[in-house]
């Protein structure tokens, strides 16, 4: 293999592609949006309760108002979608458009020894992580709107003004608490986890380290032809993954959303919604719709997702043990640089799980507390408390989750650069013509 390739490789100079243009477009705009809705839903929100409080405004104003407040929230939920949709575009539409640009690349008849060059990975690197960072504040967004929404339609329709406060300040105080967790788990608690995660990997038996290494003999470089890049199973185990994922984020807004509909939609309650306005009612009267739709997707996606990345992931095994042998049938270094920037729902999913359980605790105190008087409300706030340790106990669970996979895909990835470099040039321009040097590959 070593004897097809030239002694100097060819770096292919490109600018970036149209896809990963528009990409950044849409982190961007889809950024922009949610940040406007979280902001619009806060001023809604305090606004609303002022209004009510210090009776500032008429009933037909009022109305007006709340219906103004749902749709806000509405508009939040849509940036959280928006944020879906943007994780799935940039993680796997982006990388996949790139590996293919080289595919066309190789198939023009240029040297098959070609890569990108190294101002091209940092430009994707970068896009991704203005991305990701996007994403965190729209899942935020997303989340408080799943928290804050039926606390707010409770408080609209039915007259609980200190339960509804009492939960609004609740949801504040965890979404603050998750943010600090994962901050101070980012800082803190990390690179402690990671130091843990290599000393387990040091004390493994040789033979672990053969299987790794034999994996990644099968992803070597195929000397004749680039067009087998990125195989469609390897895509399905990202998909299948993700719709598990998701499926994981709709049971932990059903979990949040359910208790507090529960309790809202009763006949006494939805005679007294006849007197707001229409919107309120119908969302009343058919919540039980939305949340039927959501528990039946739910369960498709995580139990159809399952069975997607398991089959995939199967015969992705079955074809790597039969490529061992056959280099011109496996697959580029360049799948295993970007398979890293694969992420999963995972720890998305346990935080919106840990916040619907908080306000499944919530709607329990302040139930017990509206049937038994004032007094035991304060009473029930130990059980509250519990359900902020077990919210946040899941999300630090989903941080350290996340580290120990992403340790697992360093580990990996490592060990096939260890055995095929890829080859730092010493220009940045093809056929290495006199320019000045440009940062390599790990320069990420």
């Amino acid at each position: 293999m070593a004897a097809n390739r030239p002694a100097e490789p060819v770096w292919h100079e490109y600018q970036v592609s149209p896809l990963a243009r528009a990409a950044s477009a849409f982190q961007r705009g889809a950024g922009a949006i949610a940040v406007a809705c979280g902001v619009l839903a806060a001023l809604a929100i305090l606004v609303g309760i002022a209004a009510e409080e210090a009776d500032f405004v008429g009933p037909g104003l009022q109305n007006d108002l709340n219906t103004w407040l749902l749709a806000v929230l509405a508009g939040c939920g849509a940036g959280g979608l928006l944020a879906v949709v943007l994780h799935l575009f940039t993680h796997v539409a982006v990388p996949h458009g790139t590996v293919r640009a080289l595919a066309r690349v190789s198939e023009q008849g240029l040297d098959p020894y070609v890569v990108p060059a190294p101002s091209q990975w940092t430009v994707l690197h970068e896009e991704s992580k203005a991305g990701h960072r996007l994403e965190q504040v729209c899942y935020l967004l997303v989340a408080m709107g799943a928290v804050l929404a039926p606390i707010m339609l409770g408080f609209i329709v039915v007259d609980f003004t200190i339960y509804a406060v009492y939960g609004l300040i609740v949801s504040l105080v965890m979404a603050g608490l998750a943010l600090l967790a994962i901050r101070w788990i980012r800082s803190v608690v990390r690179p402690g986890i990671e130091r843990v995660a290599a000393m387990v990997r040091r004390s493994w038996p040789e033979e672990r380290y053969e299987q790794i290494v034999e994996r990644a003999e099968a992803a070597a470089v195929a000397p004749r032809t680039g067009t087998s890049l990125v195989p469609d199973r390897n895509h399905a185990i990202v998909i299948g993954q993700r719709m598990s994922g998701i499926g994981g984020v709709l049971v932990g807004i059903l979990l949040t959303i359910l208790p507090l509909t529960l309790r809202i939609r009763k006949p006494s309650r939805l005679a007294d919604a006849r007197t707001y306005s229409e919107p309120v009612e119908v969302i009343l009267r058919n919540a039980f719709v939305a949340e039927a739709v959501i528990g039946v997707a739910a369960v498709v996606l995580v139990v159809v997702g399952a069975i997607i990345a398991s089959s995939a992931r199967l015969h992705e095994r079955r074809a790597l043990r039969n490529a061992a042998g056959d280099p011109e049938a496996a697959r580029p270094p360049e799948q295993v640089l970007l398979r890293h920037t694969h992420l999963t729902f995972v720890p998305l999913s346990l935080l919106l799980i840990g916040l619907g359980s908080v306000a499944t605790i919530t709607s329990m105190a302040a139930r017990h507390a509206a049937s038994t008087g004032a007094e035991t409300f304060f009473g029930a706030e130990g059980v509250t408390v519990a359900g902020l340790a077990g919210g946040l106990a899941l999300i630090a669970a989903g941080g350290v989750a996340e580290v120990f996979r992403s340790e697992s895909a360093r580990t990996a990835r490592n060990v096939v650069l260890a055995r095929w470099p890829v080859p730092v040039p010493r220009t940045g321009l093809a056929n290495g013509s006199g320019a000045e040097e440009a940062p390599g590959p790990d320069s990420r």
